[in-house]
């Protein structure tokens, strides 16, 4: 458990000190709409590798340390995936996307 915890705070360590926005920040705008939206595309991409592998992490976690029965395991992880995709569609409602939080939450 202790690696993973370390292995988890390592790479969160690590995103945060790689991040462009944890320098300085200058005051010289770019001249290229087209090299901004590149590097927002990649940037948005490694945040969501980031927050697939800490949702990993969290379930690995979560598995190691919580001894449950068979059926107790099964209402505890359908609980907790129907929580992580309400937050989802919260976060992409709140980031612009197209779906309200609100539709669809029978997950059909």
């Amino acid at each position: 458990m202790k690696k993973i915890t370390f292995a988890a705070l390592l790479l969160a360590g690590f995103c945060v000190v790689a991040s462009p926005k944890a320098v300085a920040q200058d005051n010289t705008f770019s001249q290229s709409s087209a090299a901004d939206s590149t590097a927002d595309a990649i940037t948005n991409q490694q945040l969501a590798l980031l927050r697939r592998d800490i949702r990993s992490i969290k379930k690995q976690l979560i598995a190691a340390n919580l001894t449950l029965a068979d059926s107790e395991a099964t209402k505890f992880w359908r609980i907790t995936i129907f929580s992580a995709a309400a937050r989802q569609r919260d976060r992409e409602f709140h980031e612009g996307g197209t779906a309200h939080p609100g539709q669809d939450w029978a997950g059909r």
